[in-house]
């Protein structure tokens, strides 16, 4: 037998040695989880339990699945690695698969959560309400929150009758959502999932398949999964059960996104017979900063009973600063950053509200700092380069039209806009049909560009094409490196090309897909983040700002646990 797990501890060990049926790995903050995960599928795989492609590995982000795959061929120096997703990106693999089974074409776009906001807008006011008084960002979170939670709009209309709250508006708002986005042949991420469902319970044929495909199942962060990721691994799961997730409830700090930490609290009531080994040895932390966690998160109820302990030294104790405001704070938070290297810290806040203060204080100073998790992708130029690759390869994105049909400025006017978009071309003048034939004959060229090109050399000559670089008034410069950088970052699937739009369609989905954490990476200075977008990260120094009641602990609406969740963050 190969000796791949032969540096791991007691209870790593045999956790990553378990090979038929379902176990659950509560494997607390810093104790090595990623490392259970990679030697047990290095294991299944040295050992001649499973080949490669009949394991199916499941992260919450892309950098996390790549890793996953990268450090299992370095275990057992293969050429061939399991099958490594995201829930999404899963999910829109077995709907471009299958999408002949479906209402949605196998091009179908994938819209983020930006995109989705402004559809719902479109479909409030087709709704007769008030985006004003109903909230397009609030109204598309609730939707969203129904789809993970398992419910599809019948579901929903059967769920709320005698509703008084928000629920009647939605009731009139969702149908006209769900249309507009057939209309434009897009799903949004709750979808890809909702019909990834549909598909592998509704038939048998094509569940079999990848039962039979993927014969062992593992699952990172099991305990970040909702109703409807949980609904899929248990569609999946052959009668063997071979389901390996690895998670802790005490990290569960996504509930108000619909993660649900009774999937991994009940796993061993989906999956009878389930083995549960717990690792506490933390190899992260140093005993103070445990022992503080232990203390903390030891005030919630139902949970799995575990004391993480220590595998270095005591290190330095927690420090408690008193400010007497969110000013003075920043003072003290310059005063300490200023003092070491920049580099060292990160100043983690409940919201992002609180960070404007600290950017003040810290640009005062001449300190040196970054907003981690900012998107690249949510860039003006960036949206509307990608805009228009998309519309040029799905002619139904009415989204995507909308924002760039004056991008740059061609003369046409909403009234002309909203003609087209309803089909009423008669309406429109000649003067103003020529505009519209020149930009359809762009769309036109741009196609054939990706057709006929690899990905990062058509979007340089699509940058060229539209002319989007004359367009902007300000930071011109800064705009087209970040619109050259667009094609950077697509040369990574130039190998894929052969001709046709595969490749930059497989790229748009790994744009739509990219996570916040995806897009944290080390650079130079202070590092601000939200606690969320902190998760698994490390840094010499760490302040929290903002300890006081109301604001961390934070007041949670009607969707989560108040306390627990709050406890949950500050241990995480």
């Amino acid at each position: 037998m190969a000796n791949v797990t032969d540096n791991l501890n007691q209870k790593q060990k045999k956790a990553a040695t378990h090979v038929c049926g379902p176990m659950r790995v509560i494997a607390g903050a810093g104790t090595g989880k990623t490392r259970v995960l990679t030697h047990r599928i290095a294991h299944l795989i040295a050992n001649g339990h499973a080949k490669p492609t009949e394991i199916l590995a499941l992260t919450f982000t892309s950098k996390a699945a790549n890793e996953m795959a990268e450090r299992v061929a370095g275990i057992i120096d293969a050429d061939t690695t399991p099958e490594t997703f995201t829930f999404h990106a899963l999910g829109a693999k077995l709907l471009r698969n299958h999408a002949d089974q479906l209402p949605i074409s196998q091009d179908f776009t994938i819209r983020d959560s930006q995109q989705t906001r402004k559809i719902t807008k479109e479909a409030t006011k087709a709704a007769s309400h008030n985006p004003q008084e109903w909230s397009p960002k609030d109204t598309a979170s609730f939707i969203s929150r129904q789809k993970s939670a398992g419910q599809t709009l019948q579901d929903f209309r059967e769920s709320v009758a005698d509703d008084t709250g928000l629920a009647p508006a939605v009731l009139e708002i969702w149908p006209i959502y769900k249309r507009k986005m057939r209309e434009q042949d897009s799903v949004d991420f709750a979808d890809l999932l909702l019909l990834t469902r549909k598909l592998l319970a509704e038939n048998e044929k094509i569940r079999s398949y990848y039962q039979n495909r993927w014969r062992y199942l593992l699952v990172d962060e099991y305990q970040d999964t909702n109703v409807l990721q949980a609904d899929v691994i248990s569609l999946l799961a052959d009668e063997e059960n071979n389901v390996f997730v690895v998670g802790d409830g005490d990290q569960t700090i996504y509930s108000w996104r619909g993660a649900t930490r009774e999937n991994i609290i009940s796993f061993d009531s989906e999956f009878p017979n389930a083995e549960t080994v717990i690792l506490n040895q933390n190899y992260r932390s140093t005993e103070h900063i445990l022992q503080a966690a232990n203390d903390v998160i030891s005030q919630n109820p139902n949970r799995h009973e575990k004391e993480l302990t220590a595998q270095g030294q005591a290190g330095d104790k927690l420090q408690l600063k008193t400010a007497t405001n969110a000013k003075h704070e920043a003072q003290l938070i310059v005063q300490e950053a200023g003092s070491s290297t920049p580099d060292n810290w990160a100043v983690l806040y409940r919201t992002n509200a609180q960070s404007r203060v600290i950017e003040e204080a810290l640009l005062s100073a001449d300190i040196p700092y970054e907003i981690a998790g900012t998107s690249f992708f949510d860039r003006k130029e960036v949206r509307d380069l990608l805009a228009y690759i998309r519309l040029s390869l799905n002619r139904d994105a009415d989204a995507d039209r909308r924002r760039i049909i004056n991008r740059p400025r061609r003369g046409v006017g909403d009234k002309t806009l909203q003609r087209v978009l309803d089909g009423e071309k008669d309406q429109i003048s000649s003067r103003r049909q020529k505009k519209l034939k020149r930009f359809r004959k762009l769309l036109d060229e741009i196609e054939q560009t990706i057709n006929q090109k690899p990905p990062s050399e058509a979007i340089l000559d699509i940058i060229q094409k539209t002319e989007l670089v004359d367009f902007y008034d300000d930071n011109t410069y800064e705009r087209k490196k970040n619109m050259q950088e667009l094609a950077s970052m697509a040369a990574n699937f130039d190998d894929q090309f052969t001709g046709g739009t595969e490749a930059m369609q497989a790229f748009l989905q790994n744009v739509a897909l990219s996570s916040d954490q995806d897009r944290i990476e080390g650079s130079d200075g202070v590092q601000l983040m939200t606690v969320h977008a902190a998760k698994g990260l490390e840094f010499p120094h760490v302040w929290i700002c903002g300890l006081e009641d109301g604001l961390f602990p934070q007041k949670q609406d009607e969707y989560v646990e108040p306390d627990e969740e709050e406890r949950r963050l500050f241990y995480v």
